[in-house]
């Protein structure tokens, strides 16, 4: 099961590998511009981790030529001792979004709606509709 622990040393990892290339770190600060609108919405540690996660996961990047965490998939496996399938899954198929809860299923789970482009998607997770 994928725990919030596992991801948290995901992006760890891909901290690590961001701090290694000066020419990508310039262009992650540089980045701030496009991302915060205004200099005082970055104000906040879940704004920063925003960023991060846009950077990472949806934003093509120059420097490297794509989306990080599709360029550095192998790298970034292999300094991981718990990259499960799993994880990397979340990773690769992470959907940047808005969503509402549209309806709960006791013990099952819950549906939300992407304020984008209106689908309706099932979410497995027994805890969160209790």
């Amino acid at each position: 099961m994928l725990d919030w622990n596992r991801v948290e040393l995901g992006f760890e990892r891909f901290l690590e590998l961001l701090a290694k290339e000066e020419r990508l770190r310039a262009e992650f600060e540089a980045s701030r511009a496009v991302f915060f609108v205004a200099a005082s919405a970055a104000r906040t540690a879940q704004a920063e981790r925003r960023h991060l996660e846009w950077f990472l996961l949806e934003r093509p990047c120059a420097t490297l030529g794509g989306v990080p965490v599709q360029i550095w998939q192998e790298e970034w496996r292999s300094g991981l001792e718990e990259a499960t399938p799993d994880l990397c899954t979340a990773f690769l198929q992470s959907l940047p979004g808005a969503f509402e809860v549209t309806s709960l299923v006791p013990s099952e789970g819950f549906w939300v709606r992407d304020l984008f482009t209106h689908g309706e998607h099932p979410v497995a997770e027994s805890r969160a509709s209790l």
